[in-house]
This record gives structure tokens, C-alpha cells and sequence, in this order.
């Protein structure tokens, strides 16, 4: 397979189980290794780094399931996405934006993770992922487990990130009503390989979303 995501850029990479979209993402972030091409950021090479050097080129993983840090603050969870940072002067202007972006944090900051909702911890480790100042963002499967409501806050969420920041992000999903939110460019994936890229209304003209949601 081979894509570009542009800056500022959301683009929904959709697949049914087992279809590879975790293994790209996870590959993308260095979780996995890459075994042959190219993984670019910027135009620089990034695919010999590891973990550590592709936060450090700007990639930051939400990853799937609601992974937080159980028995640390909400703050200090986000703070820890921030880590490599420094003394960056940043950070503290970048908590407020996150707290924006999810306001239900807010009043939360020095309750334990575990004792957040689900949706409420699918916003903190969007929100951790966020606070490393990310070029590139992915999310695997953010609307894992959410209501229609919490899946809508996780909408309007993106099109504030896009609007106010200069950040690729790819979405790894399933929901339909996500992809719907976001129609303006799909990648669907079948069998580990790309079937379709583009728009969500040519894909369901030529049939192709059948191979996804039928």
C-alpha cells in the first residue's frame, strides 16, 4: 500500500476486523517494525527509528481501548504526554487547549483515570496524545465502546483539533457514523491492502463500501 496525508488533513482508514488497520498504525508508529518501504514525515525518513524517535519526529498514537494510566491524576496523565518536552512554555498552554477541546476533563483533573467514564477515557488518551504536539496524530478506534453522544463530542472534538491546529491525522475505524462526519477522504482496506481512497461519496457510488459494512 502507498498514501500521503497532508497537513491538516482527517482522513478515516476503514476496515472490518482483522483487515491490518492496526498493524498500519502500529507500523507507522514504530510499535512494529518496517520490514520493506518508506515511512516519511516531512519528507525525512523516519522508518529506521524507533518508538522514541517517531514521538520525537512529531508522530503521537491514541491507541485503542482506552489505554490510560489507571491510578495516576487526570493531569498527570495528560502531563505525560507532554514528556520529552523539556521546559517547553508550551505545555501549560496546550493543557488549556486540550481542556477546550474536551471540557469534561476540566473538573476532573485530579481524579484517578479509573474512575473516568469510558468516554471520558477515550478523551484523556486522545487528550495525552495531544499534549506531545503532534505532526502526525492516529487513533485506533476511538468510537470503540462509545455512545452516539460521547461519538459526537469525539466529532466535534476533530473538527476543532483541524481547525485550530496544523495536524494529519488518520483515523482508524469502523463506525459509520464517523466516517459520515468525515466524508471527504476514505481509505478503505480489505485483506491488508487498500481497496479504495477517496471520497466517501465515490466510494458508496461505486460500491466498494459494501465490502466494509455489509
Amino acid at each position: 500500500m502507498s498514501f500521503e496525508l497532508q497537513t491538516g488533513e482527517i482522513v478515516l482508514l476503514l476496515g472490518r476486523n482483522s483487515s491490518g488497520k492496526t498493524t498500519l498504525l502500529n507500523t507507522v508508529a514504530g510499535l512494529l517494525p518496517v520490514r520493506f518501504g518508506q515511512v516519511l514525515i516531512e519528507d525525512r525518513d523516519v522508518s529506521s527509528l524507533d518508538t522514541i524517535g517517531r514521538t520525537r519526529s512529531g508522530v503521537r498514537l491514541a491507541l485503542e481501548g482506552r489505554q490510560v494510566f489507571g491510578r495516576l491524576p487526570v493531569k498527570r496523565n495528560l502531563l505525560l504526554g507532554a514528556y520529552g518536552r523539556g521546559a517547553d512554555h508550551k505545555v501549560k498552554k496546550d493543557l488549556e487547549w486540550v481542556l477546550d477541546i474536551f471540557p469534561d476533563l476540566r473538573d476532573k483533573l485530579d481524579a484517578f483515570a479509573w474512575s473516568l467514564s469510558g468516554g471520558q477515557q477515550t478523551m484523556l488518551n486522545i487528550g495525552r496524545a495531544l499534549m506531545g504536539d503532534p505532526k502526525l496524530l492516529l487513533m485506533d478506534e476511538p468510537t470503540l465502546g462509545l455512545d452516539p453522544q460521547n461519538t459526537r463530542k469525539l466529532i466535534n472534538a476533530l473538527e476543532q483539533i483541524r481547525r485550530e491546529r496544523q495536524v494529519g491525522i488518520l483515523v482508524a475505524e469502523q463506525s459509520g457514523m464517523f466516517a459520515r462526519a468525515f466524508p471527504e477522504r476514505v481509505i478503505l482496506m480489505v485483506g491488508g491492502e487498500i481497496l479504495f481512497d477517496g471520497p466517501w461519496e465515490q466510494a458508496a457510488r461505486e460500491g466498494k463500501l459494501t465490502e466494509i459494512f455489509a
